[in-house]
């Protein structure tokens, strides 16, 4: 099923996808993928009740994959600086940086200097 959420998200399918993300958390409130889902989706539709209600959620939780969602949602309104640091601090809660340079919600990083010192291999 993830699949084929992600495939219509990843396809620009919006609407698809949200309805699929809005499903899925009528069934399963707590899953963190589907909120930062769907806060990227309220992102992408300029939805900022949405996006707000959904970053209240993703704050909460606060675990790695929730401030994930919430860099997610910043690089998608333009806040760099913000994406970044939420970034960093995905990452040291265990968040991999193997996928992040494909994924097109970071696409406004891809020229930030930051963000490439970020995803530069260390060590």
């Amino acid at each position: 099923m993830w699949n084929l959420f992600s495939a219509h998200y990843y396809a620009g399918r919006w609407g698809e996808a949200r309805a699929a993300y809005a499903r899925k958390a009528s069934e399963d409130s707590g899953d963190v993928k589907t909120h930062a889902a769907l806060a990227a989706l309220a992102a992408r539709g300029h939805d900022q009740p949405e996006v707000e209600r959904q970053q209240r959620w993703l704050a909460a939780r606060g675990d790695a994959l929730a401030v994930l969602g919430l860099a997610r949602v910043a690089a998608l309104q333009g806040r760099r600086d913000d994406a970044v640091t939420l970034l960093q601090r995905a990452m040291r809660g265990g968040v991999e940086r193997h996928f992040l340079h494909i994924d097109p919600d970071f696409e406004s990083l891809r020229d930030y200097p930051p963000y490439h010192e970020l995803m530069r291999p260390k060590g």
